[in-house]
Order: structure tokens, then sequence, then C-alpha cells
């Protein structure tokens, strides 16, 4: 299984409350993503509005994509 781990780019994913549809991780998933599962890391503890934000992007433009937030709860 290939599985692709990574933050999500807390500045550049996402800008006033919209994707950044040239974003690293948006980016990546049209043009690089040949994975298996995408675990998306989040810093905060739970509900983190721009991790939610891009997780509703990226299954309404790739719905086959296994897809999953990871509240990893750790301070800057």
């Amino acid at each position: 299984m290939k599985v692709l781990i990574s933050w999500h780019a807390y500045m550049h994913d996402v800008a006033d409350g919209s994707i950044n549809i040239d974003g690293p991780t948006a980016s990546f998933h049209a043009h690089y993503y040949k994975h298996d599962k995408h675990l998306l890391l989040s810093p905060e503890k739970e509900d983190d509005i721009r991790a939610l934000h891009i997780h509703t992007y990226l299954k309404k433009n790739y719905p086959e994509r296994d897809i999953e937030i990871i509240y990893m709860d750790i301070q800057d």
C-alpha cells in the first residue's frame, strides 16, 4: 500500500476560507497523486477548519481517493 502522509500547508492551502487550488495539497492531488491513501496531518486537537476545508475539497474533486485527517494535538 502506498500512503501519502503530509501536513496541510497552514498558510498556503486555504486563504480567506477558500481552497487555494494552486496550493501544495490541491496541486499535488491534481498532478502527482498516485497513492492508495492520504493521511492529512493537522496540529490541532480536533475540528481544524482548514483541514476540514481541504478534506471536503479533495473528496468532492476526487471521491474515489481514501483521505483521512489525523489530529495530532501538538503545540507550536
